[in-house]
């Protein structure tokens, strides 16, 4: 998954925003807490000296009607206004309105890229606790050996593997005998639940494999 830096910056360059979302993000912060940076941001851009106050609102507001709305709703009064003032609260609107266009967006990434971090903490707490495991980490089972009708013992080499558990087998079948590859069992990590029940899922799956194997059974 992208990092949230990185995903807001891919949002700046794909919609060409004048209001650089990546800029006002800093490594940790929480949604709020940066909804918080871009507001502060947002009202320190200002449109000054009196050449480029006139050029904006002639571009954007040339009856000057929106900008004086809204000096009024901000309390302003004619006496009190000037150019460089109309064209910075109307540049500000403009940027908010662009953040109010992520908004969703954003703060659905933020939720996500949590939810992210939270299961690579559950993953490596889960890892540690395997690698803590003292005993030989090996489920052993009693089978019948069908060919020669003798009890022995398969052995379930268990390991992590990205996001499984995996057990490696001597060959179960004829695939898998005429295979070069080394056998195995594996399940997908369920970090919800606790180490225990995931090996129990994983040694479900190797009985299973023994009732479907050709050469043996699982012993009584």
């Amino acid at each position: 998954m992208k990092t949230i830096n990185d995903f807001l910056q891919e949002l700046n360059d794909s919609n060409n925003s004048d209001l650089d979302l990546a800029y006002y993000y800093n490594e940790g912060d929480d949604f709020e807490q940066y909804q918080e940076a871009i507001q502060e941001g947002i009202y320190e851009n200002e449109i000054i000296y009196y050449s480029k106050a006139i050029d904006y609102l002639q571009k954007n507001d040339p009856s000057l009607q929106e900008s004086m709305n809204i000096a009024s709703e901000y309390g302003y009064t004619t006496e009190n206004i000037n150019s460089e003032l109309l064209a910075t609260l109307l540049y500000q609107q403009e940027l908010n309105e662009e953040f109010s266009n992520y908004y969703s967006e954003i703060e659905t990434y933020f939720e996500e890229y949590e939810e992210f971090k939270q299961e690579l903490q559950r993953f490596a707490e889960f890892t540690q606790e395997f690698n803590e495991i003292q005993k030989m980490k090996m489920f052993e089972i009693q089978v019948i050996d069908t060919r020669i009708s003798e009890t022995d013992y398969i052995t379930f080499d268990i390991s992590i593997e990205k996001n499984t558990l995996k057990a490696q087998h001597v060959a179960l079948t004829q695939v898998e005998e005429d295979s070069n590859l080394i056998a195995f069992k594996s399940v997908d990590i369920d970090t919800d639940f606790s180490l225990d029940e995931n090996l129990s899922e994983l040694l479900t799956e190797c009985n299973e494999a023994i009732c479907n194997s050709d050469f043996y059974t699982l012993a009584d």
